[in-house]
Protein backbone atom coordinates (compact mmCIF):
# COMPACT_ATOMS: atom_id res chain seq x y z
CA UNK A 1 0.00 0.00 0.00
CA UNK A 2 1.18 3.31 -1.16
CA UNK A 3 1.31 6.55 1.83
CA UNK A 4 -1.02 9.07 1.17
CA UNK A 5 0.39 11.97 1.04
CA UNK A 6 -1.84 15.69 2.04
CA UNK A 7 -0.70 19.02 1.90
CA UNK A 8 -2.68 20.31 4.91
CA UNK A 9 -2.58 24.30 6.80
CA UNK A 10 -0.11 23.76 10.09
CA UNK A 11 -2.69 24.23 12.09
CA UNK A 12 -4.85 21.51 11.14
CA UNK A 13 -1.84 19.27 11.15
CA UNK A 14 -0.98 20.48 14.60
CA UNK A 15 -4.67 19.93 15.60
CA UNK A 16 -4.16 15.84 14.00
CA UNK A 17 -1.22 15.50 15.90
CA UNK A 18 -2.38 16.86 19.14
CA UNK A 19 -6.20 14.87 18.62
CA UNK A 20 -4.59 11.92 18.01
CA UNK A 21 -1.65 12.36 20.93
CA UNK A 22 -5.27 12.73 22.80
CA UNK A 23 -6.23 9.55 21.42
CA UNK A 24 -3.89 7.47 21.83
CA UNK A 25 -3.86 6.68 18.23
CA UNK A 26 -2.19 7.50 15.27
CA UNK A 27 -2.81 9.93 12.06
CA UNK A 28 -3.40 6.58 9.85
CA UNK A 29 -5.93 5.13 12.25
CA UNK A 30 -8.11 8.53 12.50
CA UNK A 31 -8.06 8.77 8.95
CA UNK A 32 -9.37 5.14 8.71
CA UNK A 33 -11.83 5.64 11.03
CA UNK A 34 -13.09 8.31 9.58
CA UNK A 35 -13.00 6.76 6.10
CA UNK A 36 -15.03 3.78 6.90
CA UNK A 37 -17.64 6.57 8.74
CA UNK A 38 -17.92 8.05 5.35
CA UNK A 39 -18.16 4.63 3.57
CA UNK A 40 -21.42 3.23 6.01
CA UNK A 41 -22.94 6.71 5.48
CA UNK A 42 -22.85 6.87 1.98
CA UNK A 43 -23.69 2.90 2.14
CA UNK A 44 -26.86 4.64 4.31
CA UNK A 45 -27.52 7.19 1.89
CA UNK A 46 -28.06 4.29 -0.54
CA UNK A 47 -29.92 1.84 1.00
CA UNK A 48 -32.70 5.09 1.74
CA UNK A 49 -32.59 5.89 -2.18
CA UNK A 50 -33.16 2.23 -3.51
CA UNK A 51 -35.54 1.53 -0.58
CA UNK A 52 -37.58 4.82 -1.38
CA UNK A 53 -37.24 3.87 -5.01
CA UNK A 54 -39.16 0.45 -4.52
CA UNK A 55 -41.33 2.00 -2.56
CA UNK A 56 -42.53 3.86 -5.42
CA UNK A 57 -42.38 1.04 -8.85
CA UNK A 58 -44.75 -1.34 -8.33
CA UNK A 59 -42.71 -4.13 -10.83
CA UNK A 60 -40.55 -4.31 -7.97
CA UNK A 61 -42.56 -4.78 -5.33
CA UNK A 62 -44.56 -7.74 -7.07
CA UNK A 63 -40.83 -9.50 -8.17
CA UNK A 64 -39.57 -8.98 -4.68
CA UNK A 65 -43.40 -10.29 -3.10
CA UNK A 66 -43.04 -13.63 -5.61
CA UNK A 67 -38.74 -14.48 -4.26
CA UNK A 68 -40.23 -14.11 -0.55
CA UNK A 69 -43.34 -16.30 -1.04
CA UNK A 70 -41.32 -18.83 -3.14
CA UNK A 71 -38.64 -18.60 -0.63
CA UNK A 72 -41.22 -19.16 2.13
CA UNK A 73 -42.46 -22.02 0.43
CA UNK A 74 -39.47 -23.99 -0.12
CA UNK A 75 -38.65 -23.13 3.56
CA UNK A 76 -41.88 -24.98 4.89
CA UNK A 77 -41.59 -27.64 2.64
CA UNK A 78 -37.62 -27.95 4.77
CA UNK A 79 -39.47 -27.99 7.82
CA UNK A 80 -41.55 -30.62 6.97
Amino acid sequence: MTAITLNLEDSLVDFLRSFTKKRNMTQKELFENYLQHLKKEQLKKELIWESKAIAIDIDIQQECAFFAESWLEEYNSFLK
